[in-house]
């Protein structure tokens, strides 16, 4: 048995393997996912130190009202961990409580309240919630914290189900569309598609199950794959010899996996564990799909040749003339001028979307039901104050009456400790609710409807400032949506950091490369500017900086200067004619880029906001960054614009 034959079997023996081990990876985004390193700590400790407790608001229109609570009831005691407290039992309690901390504001809605123990599977018990209401033909309306992370479980899984498949056909259509041939554009979609499952494979194999951040992770790197395998397979086809192919490109190869890999592992720095797991796996899948899809390659040498003939497979050369020339420095200078300084005010401008309640599309009212729930009923729990002392009752009153961004309901836990609890049974009400409303330390609760990262800081440095005022220094801020949000506001900082790593990195390996340092400063500018143009359309099209736009930046360098490699290694010691320069050089990083280009716009048709963001953002930016590297980058390099007389 020949080598290539067993490389193909081990090849297809992989393939298979991967497929079918990753067949059934799910989707799941823990509350903790986007806390930093110190907020997932401090949040533990508060855990194991707090009786925190998930609690979900159910409101429903029913002209049954009684009925629907006492089968709610029935059916809801029964599971072990769920605490269930109707609407009209909770009208009792606040009626035996006197305080203004009762938490629900109104007792005219219908509504149940549930508090969850840690044991119970809030993703479970939240589609028994549909289905029990669903058999009494109820409409409702659901919140709380265990929803939100619920429902980013399920529009992640939008990403597996719809984006994957549409994706991967497209690609497929699009290769054998270029390649005029089934079969080869069957081959060479193949180990990209592998790339996919091998991805999905080691995601399930280190973690488990995808969140909404490792599951873009597949698509980059099976965009990744497909671009080497077309030039790969485009300099085979022309030069007949693999081994030629190698030798031509293995330095732009080996240039643009470093740089990729160095753009997804910048990521590494970051603060937030799933941005900087999502870098490191990538840096080091990137490498392994790219060495598969070379074996993969290899293995069919001979079949390529055999369907393939020279300069005919990529089509008529009717194209050639828009790459004589690269754009007149003048042009250049007038254009990034501009673009620079639109790039700079469209950043200052640009919103940072923090609250995971916008994140759905507006016709699925699921942030308007939230907060109808929030304003009418009860809202989200918001921050935690923990004091050591009990508090006056006029610093209690004077927060309650602080001028916020929003109306807030202030819990205060000692007005609960003169409730009877042996009141309790006599209107249905496990004593477990006040215990965990009165807590052992003095605790204020805020609750309301969930807002952004920017108006949330104004209303803590305002509470901040009162106590200050009252003398009150010793209390603590906790709670799951305050660390959220402190972990959140990093994420300029974030965007910054990793992309002057990524930068600096990239940088470095291309001065090493040219061993010319003043090439550093032509690298920087090709690949900078386009970031800056792509800040000003996101701030005219009204995209939001949020935890998935924000890796954009840093993966797209690394992807950017892929082709700039591939350009530069031909431009600086030219080889053949130009038409062959064309073939091998500038026809697979535009057909490569057009399909990642036009591969990731089709996020767009995405409803959940983050992933919709990240891939058409993605897509201009590759976009801007194509043009650059055709466009821009031969001039600063050469000096001149006349591409075309380089060559024979």
């Amino acid at each position: 048995m020949s080598k290539r034959i067993l490389l193909l079997i081990v090849s297809a023996i992989i393939g298979i393997v991967t497929i079918v081990y990753s067949s059934d990876i799910r989707q799941f985004n823990p509350e903790q996912i986007f806390l930093t390193d110190a907020g997932a700590r401090d949040y533990k400790a508060y855990q194991d130190s707090t009786n925190e407790i998930h609690m979900l608001v159910v409101s429903f229109e029913t002209n049954n009202q009684e009925e629907v609570y006492s089968k709610a009831s029935e059916y809801f005691a029964k599971i072990d961990g769920a605490h269930i407290y109707t609407g009209l039992q909770l009208k009792a309690l606040s009626i035996l409580s006197t305080t203004e901390s009762f938490p629900v504001l109104s007792n005219e809605e219908s509504y149940i309240l549930f508090s969850l123990d840690k044991n119970v599977n809030t993703s479970e018990f939240i589609d028994r919630i549909k289905s029990f209401f669903d058999g009494q033909k109820v409409k409702i309306k659901i919140s709380g914290i265990p929803y939100t992370n619920y429902l980013l479980d399920e529009y992640s899984k939008q990403i597996q189900d719809y984006l994957f498949p549409a994706m991967f056909v497209f690609s497929l259509i699009l290769l054998m569309l270029l390649t005029k041939n089934i079969v080869i554009g069957g081959l060479l979609f193949f180990p990209c598609l592998i790339s996919a499952t091998m991805t999905l494979s080691l995601i399930k194999l280190f973690y488990d199950k995808m969140n909404m951040i490792t599951s873009i992770l597949p698509l980059l790197c099976y965009t990744i794959s497909l671009s080497l395998v077309l030039h790969l397979y485009f300099t085979l086809v022309e030069y007949r010899s693999l081994l030629t192919a190698i030798k031509l490109k293995w330095k732009p190869i080996v240039l643009m996996l470093i740089t990729t890999s160095i753009g997804f592992g910048s990521l590494v720095v970051s603060n937030i564990p799933v941005i900087r797991h999502f870098g490191v796996l990538a840096s080091f899948i990137v490498l392994l799909s790219s060495l598969y899809a070379y074996v993969y390659i290899f293995s069919l040498e001979s079949l390529f040749l055999k369907l393939s003939k020279p300069s005919k497979v990529v089509g008529s050369l009717r194209y050639l003339h828009y790459f004589y020339q690269s754009l007149q420095k003048k042009y250049i200078w007038i254009f990034s001028i501009i673009f620079i300084a639109s790039g700079i005010y469209g950043v200052q401008r640009t919103k940072i979307l923090t609250d995971a309640t916008q994140y759905f599309a507006e016709k699925t009212n699921i942030k308007s039901d939230m907060d109808f729930i929030a304003n009418r009923i009860m809202g989200m729990p918001l921050l935690d104050l923990e004091f050591k002392e009990p508090l006056p009752a006029s610093v209690v009153s004077g927060l309650r009456n602080l001028d916020l961004s929003q109306k807030y309901k202030v819990v205060y836990s000692k007005d609960f400790e003169n409730v009877s609890i042996a009141m309790l049974p006599f209107i249905h009400v496990d004593p477990q609710l006040v215990e965990t409303i009165s807590s052992e330390k003095p605790k204020i609760t805020l609750l309301s409807r969930a807002n952004n990262v920017g108006e949330y800081e104004s209303d803590l440095d305002k509470v901040e400032i009162y106590l200050k005022s009252q003398n009150i220094s010793s209390y603590s801020m906790n709670g799951l949506y305050y660390h959220l949000m402190v972990s959140q506001k990093t994420m300029i900082f974030t965007l910054f950091q990793t992309f002057l790593m990524s930068l600096l990195m990239i940088g470095l390996v291309a001065v090493i490369y040219m061993r010319k340092l003043k090439f550093l400063l032509i690298f920087v500018f090709v690949n900078v500017v386009p970031i800056f143009i792509s800040l000003s359309i996101i701030y005219l099209i009204d995209f939001s900086i949020n935890l998935a736009t924000v890796m954009t930046y840093s993966i797209s360098l690394g992807m950017i200067v892929d082709s700039t490699f591939h350009i530069l290694h031909a431009i600086d010691k030219p080889e053949g004619t130009f038409e062959q320069y064309y073939i091998t050089t500038v026809k697979p990083v535009v057909l490569s880029s057009s399909i990642f280009i036009l591969s990731f716009a089709l996020f767009a048709i995405s409803p959940f906001l983050p992933i919709r963001e990240f891939g058409v953002n993605l897509s201009i930016i590759l976009f801007i960054g194509l043009l650059f590297d055709l466009y821009v980058f031969p001039t600063l390099f050469l000096k001149h614009n006349q591409i075309r007389s380089l060559f024979q």
